[in-house]
């Protein structure tokens, strides 16, 4: 326990700047993309389709270079230089959309932007939260992801947008990521950097880790059990992607305006301020693999629904939906965490981000696809329930494994 004599716990801090990190890059990158995507459209001249390889790309690059930075940058690098090149690479990424008219181009800018929150948003805060906190870390998680910035982004964009133009928001979008660099500097990668201790399990104070070996890719990679849950998860994220993508324009053909078509997006994205704690709770109560599968069924219940409501029920799915799309990098980390140890959780997240790369960069373009042959929604979002309970049938074979005594052990994959 620390003394009187020793600063206070800087695992608070820490999560302060993992939360900022987190809303900053995945609050404005699929936060503003879908209130973006007619005006991507009408300034490249591309079809719907085509505009929604922006945030396939973003979901793809993400899952590329998770893997890399995962296996190797990690290993390498410290985390307050990972969350600063991502921090830049955003910078970066918005200014030139902010000035670029070729669409192919753009897809370069769209690529650091994937980057930018792969490090910045997920890979990092994940990895640095596993390494501060032992106890309660699926609640640690959760608050890290609550989704502010995704909350008022697409409102805000809906407003700003007619106002400003498109040049001068991606300049301030630009402008927020630079602001942040200076608190980046205060992150500190070990608690024994500082001289102190991971949370533990014992009490509120700060107390001995229980640090597990590194382990090699190949040991992931035969754990029948990760393969499972990383498919499941490449679904919840495709798909949660795609609804990103595509709300405000299926909002738009269901009668409401561009603002309000925002908002069923923001109250998405809004219900994620109980979703990630409440999934979090759940995770740490009855495991991250049942809280998969209460997730994914409930999300396969509600894509199908979508088709058949409109007016006020539609927003309230859409919360629903929210609550159990926006947590699901809190229970990626709480699943790596407990397949593999504080000490691979960057590692494993790393891998499985390439296991949903297909799905980050198949379903918003698909969706797209089905909707310009048919002239409608139906089909995709049918097809996309149908991928759901996919996943459902996988997080249900995980928790029907992980009742023997050793299955989640560690020891049992050394």
């Amino acid at each position: 326990m620390q003394t009187a004599d020793k600063k206070p716990f800087s695992g608070w801090e820490m999560l302060f700047l993992c939360f900022l990190g987190q809303n900053l890059g995945q609050g404005l990158g699929f936060g503003s993309f879908g209130a973006l995507l007619a005006n991507t459209e009408q300034h490249f001249g591309i079809t719907r389709a085509a505009a929604s390889t922006g945030m396939s790309l973003i979901g793809g690059v993400q899952g590329v270079m998770a893997v890399l930075a995962g296996v190797f940058l990690l290993q390498r690098v410290s985390l307050r230089t990972t969350f600063i090149i991502g921090a830049i690479l955003s910078a970066i990424g918005y200014l030139a959309l902010a000035f670029l008219q070729s669409f192919g181009l753009a897809l370069v800018a769209y690529g650091m932007i994937g980057t930018g929150i792969c490090l910045l948003s997920v890979l990092g805060p994940t990895t640095l939260i596993s390494r501060w906190f032992i106890a309660d870390r699926g609640k640690v998680l959760g608050i890290v992801n609550l989704p502010i910035m995704i909350l008022l982004t697409p409102y805000f964009v809906g407003l700003v947008l007619p106002a400003v133009g498109r040049l001068t928001l991606f300049m301030g979008f630009s402008a927020a990521f630079l602001l942040m660099i200076p608190l980046l500097f205060r992150i500190i990668d070990f608690p024994a950097d500082v001289g102190q201790s991971p949370r533990d399990i014992v009490s509120d104070s700060p107390g001995p880790s229980t640090a597990t070996p590194l382990i090699s890719v190949r040991t992931v990679l035969t754990n029948p059990l990760f393969w499972l849950m990383s498919l499941a998860i490449g679904v919840v994220a495709g798909a949660g992607t795609a609804f990103m993508t595509h709300a405000v324009p299926f909002g738009m053909g269901q009668g409401l305006s561009l603002q309000g078509a925002a908002a069923v997006v923001s109250v998405y994205a809004g219900s994620g301020l109980i979703g990630c704690p409440l999934f979090g709770w759940i995770a740490d109560r009855l495991g991250p693999p049942t809280a998969m599968l209460l997730n994914t069924m409930c999300q396969a219940v509600l894509w199908w629904g979508l088709l058949h409501v409109t007016g006020t029920a539609l927003f309230i799915l859409a919360s629903l939906l929210g609550m159990c799309v926006v947590p699901i990098v809190t229970l990626m980390g709480a699943t790596m965490g407990a397949l593999f140890g504080a000490a691979n959780v960057g590692r494993a997240m790393g891998i499985a981000f390439g296991i949903k790369l297909p799905f980050l960069f198949g379903l918003p373009p698909l969706i797209g696809f089905l909707f310009d042959r048919s002239g409608n929604y139906h089909l995709a979002f049918l097809v996309t329930a149908g991928l759901l309970v996919a996943a459902s049938v996988c997080c249900a074979l995980t928790v029907y494994a992980s009742r023997r005594p050793a299955a989640l052990a560690v020891a049992s994959i050394n």
